[in-house]
């Protein structure tokens, strides 16, 4: 399942005589990969702004990978959106969707299971497991079982989110999604004469 993160209309416009400007077949073609061709920076700033955020010795990296892009030609325009995979931790980073949290910055909070009796943290890559071991060097997690099936991880009764790292200072998606929207918007506009670019989302 993927959540819209932002979107983008770019039409004709109006010219110097109010003339009502449309874009012919091979202009939408254009049109499109110019639009293709933005969205892709946009993307990698998405990528690149939560690499720099999300530093965690935890950190997958999965919300950054599963942002991508759709453009369509629809109505005499072309339609640009910004997907990003609708993750469990979507909702702890950002206040768009519906996020649990709708201001930034968040301190360390605590997560505990309500359906189960132990939360299943993954393990991000085979070397997790020198990061949850205890004082005297045992291993403080279990592998396998959980909400997330049988697969690596630990079993925990709590997490407290943040306590190493203080919590999220910003809302990166909320604030790359504006930024770049934006961007985005200027970038089209000057690009592609007698044309009205907006966003949708």
């Amino acid at each position: 399942m993927v959540s819209p993160i932002l979107g983008i209309r770019i039409e004709g416009g109006t010219d110097a005589a109010g003339k009502v400007h449309t874009f012919g077949t091979h202009s939408m073609e254009d049109i499109r990969r110019m639009a293709q061709e933005r969205a892709r920076k946009t993307v990698f700033k998405f990528k690149q702004e939560m690499a720099a955020e999300y530093t965690s010795k935890w950190a997958t990296g999965a919300l950054a990978r599963g942002i991508h892009f759709k453009t369509q030609i629809t109505n005499d325009g072309i339609d640009v959106q910004f997907f990003i995979n609708d993750r469990r931790e979507l909702r702890y980073v950002t206040a768009i969707m519906g996020g649990h949290f709708q201001r930034f910055p968040v301190g360390p909070f605590l997560i505990i299971p309500k359906t189960r009796k132990a939360l299943l943290i993954p393990f991000p890559n085979s070397m997790a497991r020198q990061f949850i071991r205890g004082a005297k060097g045992q291993f403080t997690g279990s592998l396998g079982g959980g909400e997330d099936g049988p697969r690596g991880g630990a079993l925990v009764r709590r997490v407290i989110w943040g306590r190493r790292t203080g919590g999220f200072s910003r809302d990166v998606i909320n604030e790359v999604a504006q930024q770049e929207g934006v961007l985005f918007v200027q970038d089209m506009q000057s690009a592609i004469e007698n044309s009205i670019v907006t966003m949708t989302t």
